[in-house]
């Protein structure tokens, strides 16, 4: 998803109830009120020019932060190559739309490049449609070594934002290409990351399969117990799939703090919708709990339906049901494309971002006590991309979340700041 969106401002005032979150650590100041009564966005962003868009984040145990790139290759200074990701010889560079068509063309050449270099030229290739993302940021009459394209990869990034550690060497930062599996089942399936979480030293990923237009037919949850670099699908049928209606089909978890310490009641919170990308149609979202240590198995979610069900009956615990159908849209929340979400330590608030709330296309941030709500609007942003908050990096009342491709920001990893006014 690129958008090209003049950035502008807007702040709005609009008041929250203050307390202390479910699963959290508690409000800020001791449980003193804090009311949120609008929101500022710095007008630049610290780009790095990894290439890709997306960019889910998680902050693990290792205090690196772990983010999931899609269509791009996560790196720097280096040409995507289709071709060099499947194997396929020669090597080139473009992203071309028949995925099993390797071929080049437009003005990329070699002539004058040492051996395995090319110059990519100011011209996009035929079908190449992320080659002239790569020509928006970079001298591309340079030469440049090759670096795989991957529909959905892995990064570690070392720092705290937005100064991020530097990457280099052969892979940069790069954890894992094609994630969960490998380059067969990432292009066949053309996975995308919903959202990251680490709890304790594990990873866990929501991934999610997109048609052409970002509408989702099924989600699923894979693990990785060695910090990304060999994934394992969830056991057992992903119950998350178009063919049952399921309003979980793109699920993302609720961040709390460095491998999820903020967390004091036990349960993995994650808000689900229908699909990556609906520009045609708003969106309502859900919410599913699971305990933290069960996160991986399918029967153990738990979602919101907002009262109490039959009494007796094991499907029920509170207000919360067994089986996804039960589960009721949250009020005063929506969105047109897959959001974030996360504890915030120094306001005692929960937290969700979308980068495309509203018509226009603008962001939107909404915040509340407890995960189920109230939520309120706290203030509107220009949007028109899919970004996340940081977890890491947070101040008293101020975080860093992820851009690229919209907003005005380029198809690169970019960090821009918000701050929350308090009062």
């Amino acid at each position: 998803m690129r958008r090209v969106i003049r950035i502008m401002l807007v702040s709005i005032g609009l008041a929250v109830l203050a307390g202390c979150g479910g699963g959290g650590s508690g409000s800020s100041g001791g449980g003193a009120t804090v009311r949120l009564t609008g929101l500022g966005v710095d007008p630049g962003a610290t780009e790095y020019h990894f290439l890709g868009d997306l960019w889910p984040v998680t902050w693990a145990d290792d205090d690196k932060l772990y983010m999931a790139f899609g269509d791009g290759t996560g790196m720097k200074d280096c040409i995507p190559s289709m071709s060099l990701a499947s194997g396929a010889t020669p090597a080139v560079p473009g992203v071309v739309v028949a995925w099993d068509d390797t071929s080049i063309g437009g003005s990329a050449t070699q002539t004058g490049c040492p051996a395995g270099q090319w110059i990519p030229g100011m011209t996009e290739p035929t079908g190449a449609g992320f080659y002239r993302d790569f020509c928006d940021h970079y001298a591309c009459s340079q030469c440049y070594d090759l670096c795989p394209f991957t529909p959905n990869g892995l990064v570690a990034l070392s720092g705290s934002p937005p100064l991020l550690d530097n990457c280099t060497g052969t892979g940069q930062c790069i954890v894992k290409r094609h994630i969960p599996l490998d380059f067969a089942g990432a292009t066949s399936q053309w996975v995308k990351t919903s959202s990251l979480i680490a709890i304790g030293s594990r990873l866990i990923m929501d991934a999610h399969v997109p048609l052409s237009n970002g509408l989702v037919t099924r989600g699923y949850l894979a693990f990785s117990d060695n910090k990304g670099v060999d994934w394992n699908v969830a056991p057992g049928t992903s119950p998350w799939t178009d063919t049952n209606g399921s309003h979980f089909r793109v699920l993302v978890f609720m961040q709390m703090g460095k491998a999820y310490a903020d967390n004091t009641d036990g349960y993995l919170y994650a808000f689900g919708i229908d699909h990556e990308l609906n520009s045609a149609q708003r969106m309502n979202i859900y919410l599913a709990r699971v305990p933290k240590n069960q996160a991986t198995d399918y029967t153990a979610w738990q979602y919101y339906q907002g009262a109490p069900g039959p009494a007796g009956d094991p499907c029920y615990q509170g207000d919360w049901s067994c089986q996804q159908s039960d589960a009721i849209p949250l009020p005063n929340i929506y969105t047109y494309a897959q959001v974030s979400a996360m504890y915030h330590p120094g306001l005692g608030k929960y937290l969700l971002f979308s980068g495309w709330a509203e018509a226009g296309p603008g962001g939107a941030l909404f915040a509340a006590d407890q995960p189920w709500g109230p939520w309120t609007q706290v203030g509107t942003f220009s949007g028109g991309f899919i970004g996340s908050m940081v977890p890491k990096g947070t101040g008293s009342n101020t975080l860093y979340f992820t851009g690229a491709g919209g907003g005005g920001y380029p198809y690169t990893l970019n960090l821009i700041k918000m701050t929350i006014q308090t009062n």
